[in-house]
């Protein structure tokens, strides 16, 4: 499938560390088309993340669990993404039923990727996903494979921030003594599923054995992280940074 001189649209609207994950996938489809237009359709919440990119061209959010939690919200997004030009190809990056309906919904002449069942019919190239043998993030890079791309080379997981950032990161691990010869070891323990979650008593083990170690710990993560975060810390020997919650880039 030819992929470049196009206007391509990712459709994923999944967690942070999902997200962050699509970063190979979008090195490597900048690699196959590098004069395409991409646009990447995210989770509002999470527009930071991939807000600087080199990658992606434009961001599309969306809210879902506000003014686009409805068939009615999707098919705005539907209608912003149409209104800044005709859409060439749509690849979608998960299967359940709210990005496959959106990326039915954009109408291009060639939608592929992954697909829910009830929308695999109006799927021009339905890409299977391969959970067994593969990464997550090869499991995305194969979608590519699977439209033609051979050149599957990448740097891997990346997220790019502005010099203001980088700047303020500093200031803000300075503030907390660190220097440049510490090793940061960094624990983002949230998790959008409780079963999925580690208890804390094994967050706080394996944090106190770095940091017996020498290495400063840090835990990352938002306000809503603040009630799993501090039962690690009251179990830690070893005195981390807390940043969760503290440390929030403005929206630009």
């Amino acid at each position: 499938m030819e992929l470049d001189y196009k206007r391509i649209v990712v459709t994923f609207l999944m967690h942070l560390g999902d997200v962050i994950l699509t970063t190979p996938f979008l090195e490597v489809l900048r690699k196959a088309a590098p004069h395409s237009h991409i646009t990447y359709v995210i989770d509002e919440k999470l527009q930071q993340v991939m807000e600087y990119n080199p990658n992606i061209d434009e961001l599309i959010v969306v809210d879902k669990k506000g003014r686009h939690n409805s068939i009615s919200g999707l098919n705005e997004v539907a209608r912003e993404i149409n209104a800044k030009g005709k859409t060439d190809i749509v690849i979608n990056l998960h299967p359940n039923e709210r990005t496959s309906y959106l990326a039915w919904k954009i109408h291009a002449p060639i939608t592929t990727g992954m697909s829910h069942f009830l929308f695999r019919p109006f799927m021009t190239k339905y890409t299977r996903l391969d959970r067994k043998t593969r990464h997550a993030a090869d499991m995305y890079i194969n979608v590519l494979e699977q439209l033609g791309v051979t050149d599957t080379s990448n740097s891997g997981l990346h997220i790019e921030i502005c010099e203001e950032w980088r700047c303020q990161a500093q200031e803000f691990y300075s503030s907390h003594g660190l220097t440049d010869t510490d090793i940061l070891i960094g624990f983002n323990i949230g998790s959008a599923v409780p079963e999925k979650r580690w208890p804390a008593e094994r967050f706080a083990h394996v944090a106190d054995y770095f940091g017996r170690l020498g290495y400063k710990t840090v835990f990352f993560g938002g306000p809503m992280d603040l009630e799993m975060v501090q039962p690690v810390v009251e179990q830690m020997e070893t005195k981390p940074i807390v940043a969760t919650g503290k440390y929030l880039w403005p929206l630009s």
